[in-house]
């Protein structure tokens, strides 16, 4: 999918969603780097636990910006515009990257990273089949960030006490 990626660029839509791409049949040696694809140029990063509340509503419930802002703020799920669609690949770090960073509470510990087409609503939530990452955390608070170039994203999270999000805007890299 890489050649395709770079022959057509980020508009390139994978004929495959691999959910979790931690294995690699390409012959390459070491492990994959996570991706996904998204037709909402946006990344989200929650506990599936913190946006349960958001379950029974409309599946674009953060199209809304004052919703999108109110959860932010309220630590529950980031969201963050990434300018295009396209196919992204993911490196997680437990580092500081340099980039902002928010608070997030993660009540449960069962992360999802991913398209923002996935988020809770609708009657539904993210799963494997949906592109993105799970990750298993020791529930807790954390920092996290997001940066990146082109189609790479690199995503901090970090335990840390919690603070103030306080945004009045839409988040963007």
């Amino acid at each position: 999918m890489g050649i395709l990626r770079r022959l057509f660029g980020r508009k390139h839509a994978p004929l495959l969603e691999v959910a979790n791409a931690q294995d690699s049949s390409s012959g390459k040696s070491g492990p994959a780097s996570p991706s996904f694809y998204t037709s909402t140029a946006t990344i989200v990063v929650y506990d599936l636990e913190s946006l349960r509340h958001r379950l029974d509503d409309d599946v674009d419930w953060w199209a809304d910006p004052e919703a999108e802002i109110d959860e932010i703020n309220r630590r529950n799920v980031l969201i963050v515009g990434l300018g295009f669609d396209g196919f992204y690949d993911l490196d997680i770090v437990e580092e500081d990257i340099g980039a902002q960073s928010y608070s997030l509470r993660f009540p449960s510990g069962k992360i999802f990273i991913g398209p923002g087409e996935a988020l809770t609503g609708g009657g539904d939530e993210p799963d494997e089949s949906c592109g993105g990452l799970f990750l298993n955390l020791p529930a807790g608070d954390y920092k996290v960030g997001i940066n990146g170039s082109e189609d790479r994203l690199r995503v901090s999270i970090v335990p840390a006490a919690p603070f103030d999000n306080a945004i009045m805007e839409s988040i963007r890299l």
